[in-house]
């Protein structure tokens, strides 16, 4: 941003490239073919780019089916649009394994993206995106939760799960620069819309298998503008923004325990389904202001917004779908939001080596909500505050202090408000009772660190303290496998502590660089299931040691270990303690030029689990080799056929076991090649 030029440091990053007199015009087309076995494996790509002076063209096609994730290539790290893609319904799914994803995901992925980038007049641009998103994953895995509740039986919920997930996703985004040496102008208009969809089989203790079907079609639009003017030391800057979601939701379970309990044996067939229809509306217009000094540097930014959400749900059995009649089960819901928000920030230089920065934001909230089933309305208004103080002060070129505290109030959203159940998965029925959250959260932590580029020499030390308020309590009840969620009334306070360290050392007599970071964190907190209150303390301890060596030119040899030691207390129970240990090690070998050889071994180990499923073995090995403008790879994946990934973990008061089927040993032939 040109115009902010020694005022303030750009969050995004940005490449400038210089194209030949002979490039412009010209169309370059790159491609990479890529099949393996077994089963039929895939990798395709098509990229074609084209260059003038006042125009930039981008074209890209990718398949694969390895288990690479490339929907994740489209994500925008910066400017992310305004949305509240709240997803009130969810199949009952397993924790992802903490594993490379291309050792568990099934995938049959396709995109394709085009980008356009034109020059309207000097310093002003207009730059287009489109695209689409198909990908179709699978999974197959087994879970099993036991919960420990103080005075009762322990709750034991076990489930193989066989999950099909089907993603599409069209989005386009527009946006219009002009960015000059006297003010900056940004307009970001941004459509998707989504026909995403997951297919769940579970197959829990008791018989009969379920079936889920989860529709979650969604549509969103949204705009951004923002303009900023400097005079001299000044600057002023002025944007305004609106976003609309909408979802129409279902989820069909085949059969349902609920039915029984719902309709008094009403109807002869014991399907559900689960409607839910959510939007929501979000406008902001706001002004700002600043003016810089020796010592002083003070602006302002003052807003006001308006948000309104809107939620039904309704729930139905049997087939044809009947609704249940009963209000318990319907919403009707509508949430406005108005208020004013102002935020005053101050940065002071103290003396040469002390900086303060202070901001104190203040919102003024009127909330509005309605129940149209119960015919029900409440306003109020509320203050809100968010101060924030940090303090910089660099003891010397190589010893500095950084340090910060931040207070909050909030208070909770669409999602706390309905009163009736939604059935939220298979085996769960969830509501709020109305009962608004309240939270005030406080944060602080001290950062010390030293660095020497004499020695290379690089440590620190990180303190932080957290407190967390809140004014209810989320309750379970469960019936065998079913379960129904509400809320009460309960102050309770979160403590968490914790003190981190890290270091790193290059060594130049070994051709190597050693990294080495712990930490430990505690935390305390109560929990409510089944009417009973328990007192929980968990207890973290992690060291991680690295080094990375270069044997000459021709080598370089990666060796990373992590323990993880996990300590959970549940009222007066202590739980067994869970040593996790992850060892990664990685060599690439150049034996002559062109040819590359990757070698990567990752081991993992939990001590909760049976001897013979405590440790997992992956093992991976590609080869490159390039020929004047063609690229040859080979990548032979789990070459251990490692087939399943057992892991087990505490969650509150719950323990949790995940069995998580894998991809098999699989090689890959790839050649990447200029087209034109």
């Amino acid at each position: 941003v040109r115009m902010l030029k020694d005022m303030e440091l750009p969050e995004a990053a940005a490449i400038n490239l210089k194209l030949k007199e002979s490039a412009f015009g010209a169309f370059f087309a790159s491609a990479q073919l890529g099949f393996g076995l077994p089963p039929a494996l895939f990798s395709n790509e098509l990229v074609g780019m084209r260059f003038t002076r006042t125009q930039q063209n981008m074209l890209v096609y990718k398949g694969d089916n390895t288990g690479r994730d490339i929907t994740r290539e489209l994500v925008s790290f910066y400017d992310a649009p305004e949305t509240s893609d709240r997803e009130l319904l969810s199949v009952q799914l397993p924790s992802a394994p903490q594993i490379k994803e291309q050792h568990f995901l099934f995938n049959d992925a396709h995109l394709i993206s085009l980008n356009d980038l034109r020059t309207l007049k000097k310093e002003m641009t207009l730059t287009g995106n489109l695209s689409f998103i198909y990908d179709k994953q699978k999974s197959d895995s087994y879970s099993k939760r036991d919960i420990f509740l103080e005075d009762a039986d322990t709750i034991h919920i076990a489930e193989g799960i066989d999950m099909k997930f089907l993603k599409r996703e069209l989005e386009g985004s527009f946006t219009l620069e002009g960015n000059t040496e006297d003010y900056f102008l940004n307009n970001t208009l941004n459509v998707s819309t989504k026909w995403n969809s997951r297919n769940s089989d579970v197959a829990d203790i008791k018989p009969p298998p379920v079936s889920q079907y989860l529709n979650l079609p969604s549509f969103h639009i949204g705009n951004d503008f923002e303009y900023i003017h400097r005079k001299g030391n000044k600057r002023y800057r002025m944007g305004a923004s609106f976003a609309y979601t909408y979802r129409n939701n279902f989820l069909r379970v085949v059969p349902s325990s609920f039915a029984s309990l719902l309709t008094d044996n009403q109807v002869s067939d014991s399907s559900m389904l689960q409607k839910v229809v959510y939007d929501y509306l979000a406008t902001k217009v706001y002004i700002s202001g600043g003016i810089d000094k020796q010592r002083i540097t003070a602006w302002y930014t003052a807003g006001v917004f308006y948000n309104r959400y809107h939620l039904r749900s309704r729930l139905y059995a049997g087939i044809p779908w009947m609704p249940i009649a009963a209000d318990s089960v319907r919403n009707d819901f509508i949430r406005n939001e108005i208020g004013l928000k102002i935020t005053p920030t101050f940065m002071f230089k103290i003396s040469a080596k002390l900086n303060s920065q202070l901001s104190l934001p203040v919102t003024y909230l009127i909330l509005d909500r309605s129940d149209e089933v119960r015919h029900k309305e409440q306003r109020k208004g509320n203050v809100l505050y968010a101060p924030f103080l940090s303090v910089e002060c660099p003891f010397s070129p190589r010893i500095s202090l950084f340090s910060n505290v931040s207070y909050a109030n909030n208070l909770g959203g669409i999602e706390e408000d309905y009163r009736g159940y939604i059935m939220t998965t298979y085996r769960t029925m969830n509501r709020t009772g109305g009962l608004m959250s309240e939270e005030r959260k406080l944060n602080a932590f001290v950062y010390l660190n030293y660095k020497n580029p004499f020695t290379t020499l690089f440590t620190s030390v990180r303190l932080s303290y957290s407190n967390l308020w809140r004014n209810r309590l989320r309750d379970i009840y469960y019936d065998g496998i079913l379960s129904h969620t509400t809320s009460i009334r309960r102050s309770n306070t979160w403590h968490s502590y914790g003190i981190n360290y890290s270091l790193g050392q290059s060594i130049d007599v070994l051709r190597s660089e050693v990294k080495l970071s712990t930490g430990y964190t505690v935390n305390r907190y109560i929990a409510l299931n089944q009417g009973l209150i328990s007192k929980v303390k968990s207890r973290l301890f992690s060291i991680s040691p690295s080094v990375v060596t270069d044997i000459g030119k021709f080598a370089v040899i990666k060796y990373k270990i992590s323990y993880n030691q996990s300590r959970n207390k549940i009222a007066a129970v202590r739980m067994p303690a869970i040593h996790y240990l992850a060892q990664d090690i990685s060599a690439s070998f150049i034996p002559m030029k062109k040819l590359v050889l990757n070698l990567s071994f990752n081991h993992y180990y939990n001590s909760l689990l049976e001897s013979s499923d405590r440790s997992s073995w992956f093992g991976n090995i590609g080869l490159k080799y390039g020929f004047k403008r063609v690229d040859f790879m080979l990548d032979w994946n789990n070459i251990f056929n490692t087939r399943r990934f057992i892991n087990y973990s505490y969650n509150d008061v719950s323990s949790y076991y995940s069995d998580y089927r894998l991809r098999s040993s699989e090689i890959l032939f790839r050649v990447r090649f200029k087209v034109f």
